[in-house]
C-alpha cells in the first residue's frame, strides 16, 4: 500500500512539474493577436506593416531553404518558366518589395507591396515544391 501511495505521489509530482514547465515556457511562435473591429487607421497600418515583415521574412526563409538544400540551381529554371522573369528581375523585385522604406508609402501602396510580397513567397514555395517532387 505504501509503495502504491509513493508511486502515485511521484506520478502526480511529475505530471505537475511537466504541466508547470509547459505553462511557464513562452512559445516561440505564439498565435497572432486579433485586430479589433474599431482599430484606428494607424493601428491597421501598423498591422499591415507587421504582416509585411512576416511575409518578407518567409521569403528569405524559403530562399535559405533552397540555398541550404542545394536546390537553388534547380529552382531557377522553374521560376523562370513560371514567371517569365530572369533571376535578376526576381531579386530586384524582392529588394524593392522587402528592403524598401515603408514609412512614406500610402496605405494603397503598402497593400500593393504586400500583394507583391505574397506573390514572391508563392513563387518561392511553388518552386520548392516542384523541386521536391522531382
Amino acid at each position: 500500500m505504501i509503495i502504491v501511495f509513493k508511486s502515485l505521489i511521484s506520478s502526480l509530482v511529475f505530471v505537475g512539474l511537466s504541466v508547470g514547465m509547459g505553462l511557464a515556457q513562452t512559445p516561440q511562435m505564439p498565435l497572432p493577436e486579433v485586430l479589433s473591429a474599431d482599430a484606428s487607421p494607424e493601428q491597421v497600418r501598423d498591422e499591415v506593416m507587421a504582416v509585411h515583415d512576416i511575409i518578407c521574412g518567409d521569403i528569405n526563409y524559403a530562399a535559405q531553404i533552397l540555398t541550404k538544400t542545394g536546390t537553388l540551381a534547380n529552382a531557377i529554371p522553374v521560376v523562370v518558366e513560371m514567371t517569365g522573369m530572369q533571376p535578376a528581375e526576381i531579386e530586384s523585385m524582392e529588394a524593392a518589395v522587402c528592403r524598401s522604406d515603408l514609412s512614406g508609402m500610402t496605405f494603397e501602396e503598402l497593400r500593393a507591396n504586400n500583394r507583391k510580397a505574397v506573390w514572391l513567397l508563392d513563387v518561392h514555395l511553388t518552386a520548392l515544391d516542384k523541386i521536391i517532387e522531382q
